[in-house]
């Protein structure tokens, strides 16, 4: 198999672009967003604001910087394990159906060595706990990669990518050589059909079923998952109609009450901050005032730590031994008319 030739030069830009987004009619989606549910991607495409949670944020911020950083060290060390790489980060695209595109780059390709004779070549770098869930688990718990990996392998004819993962706090690397395509091609199809006939409705289609809670989080539109479809009931005016309206109009006034509260609450907490410098003693009095520092400590369990121990994955730790919990409360919007 010859080395793939790349439609553009590798560009940093395209990552600045969405997860999907459009050129003409054509309907583009970046490789490393291909595993995301059918409803994050149409969503990017009608034009929807992205909105991660903070935390999120900096994880990817990071996980990004760090990813360049590392990538040059993995396949340094590919190569010093008797494998011939080449082309680092070219831009490739791949037509699923008319009118829809993945686009990617791939970190590299292998021409051989060690008896692997071409294959497309994946690098990761990953935390500790994350390193150690893909060593047990592999693509059980990283199913975007997956798709990801689909992608680059389709769009250049390999039957075989060389998958390395470096462990961003001790350095070391698992790599394998994967064969044959990780997700059936048919399921990528299918997904590009549903993204294509739900933006051409105008219509946001419902989140895909085996959509995790791990990949929810980290979704782009993550107050999309948090929607429901439900029948809205009528109530006709009369004494009900009365007593439930003012229930709703209090409750109302109370989340906004509680909502301020919550501001005051992350300006005490910020703020304390601040004091624990500036009050290290026990007690400090100063122009009137007793200021008392207390401090303190708890422990909570470290799961990922037991699940490390136990020889199992996290999630399935927490699926078994995970304590079921029934909450209940009320999002109130006035509505006119």
């Amino acid at each position: 198999m010859t080395e793939p030739q790349p439609l553009t030069p590798y560009d940093d830009d395209v990552s600045d672009r969405g997860i999907a987004y459009l050129e003409g009619n054509t309907i583009v989606i970046r490789a490393s967003a291909s595993g995301h549910c059918t409803r994050a991607l149409v969503a990017a495409l009608l034009g929807y604001e992205e909105a991660r949670h903070e935390r999120v944020e900096q994880i990817m911020s990071t996980a990004a910087h760090e990813g360049k950083l590392h990538e040059s060290d993995i396949l340094d060390r590919l190569r010093a394990e008797g494998y011939t790489i080449s082309t680092p980060q070219k831009m490739l695209e791949i037509e699923v159906i008319p009118g829809v595109i993945i686009r990617g780059h791939i970190d590299g390709w292998c021409t051989g060595g060690n008896g692997l004779a071409s294959a497309v070549v994946e690098c990761k770098s990953m935390s500790k706990d994350r390193f150690d869930d893909w060593c047990r688990n592999e693509w059980a718990n990283f199913n975007p990669y997956a798709w990801q990996l689909t992608a680059y392998m389709k769009g250049t004819g390999a039957n075989d990518a060389l998958y390395a993962v470096k462990n961003r706090n001790t350095g070391d690397i698992h790599y394998k050589v994967i064969h044959g395509l990780p997700i059936p091609w048919r399921e990528v199809v299918k997904k590009a059909i549903a993204v294509n006939r739900a933006y051409l409705a105008n219509t946001l289609p419902p989140c895909d079923p085996e959509i995790g809670s791990q990949e929810r989080y980290f979704c782009p539109f993550v107050y999309l998952h948090e929607e429901d479809e439900v029948e809205t009931e009528t109530t006709p005016d009369g004494p009900l109609a009365d007593l439930r309206a003012g229930m709703a109009e209090r409750y109302h006034e109370l989340t906004a009450a509680l909502a301020g509260m919550k501001a005051l609450e992350d300006e005490r907490r910020v703020l304390g901050d601040k004091m624990a410098s500036m009050f290290t003693a026990k007690s400090t009095r100063v122009k009137g005032w007793e200021v008392q520092r207390v401090d303190g400590s708890r422990d909570t369990l470290d799961t990922a730590a037991l699940a490390l121990h136990l020889g199992v994955s996290e999630k399935k730790l927490k699926d078994q031994f995970s304590k079921h919990t029934a909450y209940r409360y009320f999002k109130v919007k006035k509505k006119e008319g």
